[in-house]
């Protein structure tokens, strides 16, 4: 009995075909079954598409989850923050004037946080902690943000003077402009 292929008809050999994914005893030829996958969606993107999702329909759970790990593992909390503050530290150099840190930390207002603007540990690129590096953004932005870093775009925000406004009008990467905005 020979087997025939579901989309084109063609008849296959044992080599040149897969499992239909609708019904296991029909088949699919190689060249069909990869046009078929270019039709479908993407799995990585609806996964992460459901992920996010999901996060968002149980969010007060995993919230839960959390603050019970967290009281379950206050050891792992602690080598966190030592790591955090190890790493802040590393790159905060002799000549930064530490007083103004403080205070751009201190001023920062209650809805916002202190991010670094070229983050501290980027994929490509790493920041230091100084002033110039410091702005105030709200807190989900600088969440999305992570460690974004498109360096072209910001040196169009600082040609057009974004620095001396940072705490005004903050460096946004370009996908969260839009967000915000």
């Amino acid at each position: 009995m020979n087997k025939k292929c579901l989309d084109c008809g063609s008849i296959l050999g044992p080599h040149n075909c897969y499992a239909s994914h609708i019904k296991y005893s029909k088949y699919v030829c190689k060249p069909c079954a990869r046009e078929r996958s270019k039709l479908r969606p993407s799995r990585k993107a609806y996964h992460k598409q459901y992920g996010r999702q999901h996060y968002k329909n149980n969010k007060d759970r995993y919230r839960e989850q959390s603050k019970a790990y967290k009281a379950k593992n206050p050891d792992v909390r602690r080598e966190l923050v030592a790591r955090y503050k190890a790493n802040q530290l590393q790159r905060t150099p002799n000549w930064c004037d530490i007083p103004q840190i403080k205070k751009i930390y201190k001023e920062c207002p209650k809805d916002l946080t202190v991010d670094h603007i070229i983050p501290m540990q980027g994929e490509f690129v790493s920041g230091l902690n100084v002033p110039e590096n410091l702005q105030y953004l709200d807190l989900s932005s600088n969440s999305s943000k992570r460690i974004f870093f498109d360096s072209t775009d910001y040196q169009k925000w600082l040609d057009n003077g974004g620095l001396q406004q940072r705490f005004t009008t903050p460096y946004l990467p370009p996908y969260l402009r839009d967000k915000v905005a």
